[in-house]
């Protein structure tokens, strides 16, 4: 006996404003949804939100229904190509190979959307920077006057002895 595939009907696109809608949702729920504890209370816990958070997304949506797990998909899909267009940034500037280097206008700049939720979870849009990577970019604001002059203590005092 043959099983037939069933076609996934495939629902509509989503428009700018379900996004930002999606995203007002998720931030006034985000201690809950960006929680990154796994055990049975707070996954049980994350669903009921999302089904909540479901509720009011199809009261306010003109588009038709999205299920709590089409949101859900969504929503990371959203935060996935957030963070591709922050590596894009930060890494095409500096390939190699060469030619001459892609300008940071040519670079995508985020929306007012994408950075809302950038601003949701900041540690999970930065990458971790190395201390013991020689070519890695200092920012000019975290490294301190203070820190200059010790450095530079550092080797004096090095030259000298």
């Amino acid at each position: 006996m043959s099983l037939l595939k069933i076609k996934r009907e495939r629902s509509t696109n989503f428009i700018d404003g379900e996004l930002q809608l999606l995203v007002d949702l998720v931030a006034s729920q985000k201690h809950i949804l960006e929680n990154k504890k796994t055990d049975a209370v707070t996954a049980n816990l994350k669903n009921k939100t999302w089904e909540a958070l479901a509720n009011k997304f199809n009261c306010k949506s003109l588009n038709g229904y999205r299920s709590p797990k089409c949101l859900k998909l969504k929503y990371e899909n959203l935060k996935k190509n957030v963070k591709i267009k922050l590596r894009d940034v930060k890494s095409k500037p500096c390939v190699t190979g060469g030619g001459p280097p892609i300008p940071l206008k040519a670079l995508s700049k985020l929306s007012p959307m994408e950075e809302q939720l950038r601003s949701l979870n900041p540690l999970a849009f930065s990458g971790k920077v190395s201390e013991f990577d020689s070519d890695r970019i200092e920012d000019q604001n975290t490294y301190s006057h203070e820190m200059l002059v010790q450095d530079y203590e550092k080797t004096d005092s090095n030259v000298s002895n």
